[in-house]
């Protein structure tokens, strides 16, 4: 994937760059996951209030190329 090196990128950074629909990036990347073309690293991240029911996870998946 000419767009991706060495250094882990979102689909949002690699859709910049391509200009392509950020839905159809997503889902090309995770093809290529699956494929074992390229490298992905999953990070849950814990945003608001630590009470319980409060706050939100999301989890921002990273990829770069694979070495």
């Amino acid at each position: 994937m000419e767009l991706m090196d060495s250094e882990w990128q979102t689909a949002a950074q690699i859709q910049r760059l391509s200009g392509g629909d950020t839905l159809e990036v997503a889902k090309s990347l995770d093809r290529l996951w699956e494929a074992g073309r390229i490298d992905r690293e999953t990070q849950e991240i814990g945003i608001g209030a630590r009470r319980k029911s409060g706050g939100i996870q999301l989890r921002r998946i990273r990829y770069r190329r694979r070495l």
